[in-house]
């Protein structure tokens, strides 16, 4: 991957446990991949594929030392 992505979608399925990291090119790009999560989750839970667990998703902005940080909504 030669482009440099300055945000990431971060969603973990299950609290606690690791969280799936995704590089995304803008904050929209980011946004609307996470929508498609939220609805794919409740898609399983409704269907009961899945239970209904706490979760969480935000995006990563990287800062100007590498280090990555949430942003604040």
């Amino acid at each position: 991957m030669s482009e440099k992505h300055y945000y990431r979608v971060c969603f973990m399925p299950r609290l606690p446990g690791p969280a799936f990291r995704y590089p995304v090119k803008s904050i929209e790009e980011g946004s609307e991949i996470m929508t498609v999560i939220a609805l794919y989750d409740q898609f399983l839970v409704d269907n009961e594929f899945t239970l209904d667990v706490a979760n969480a998703a935000w995006i990563d902005e990287k800062e100007a030392g590498g280090e990555w940080e949430a942003i604040d909504d």
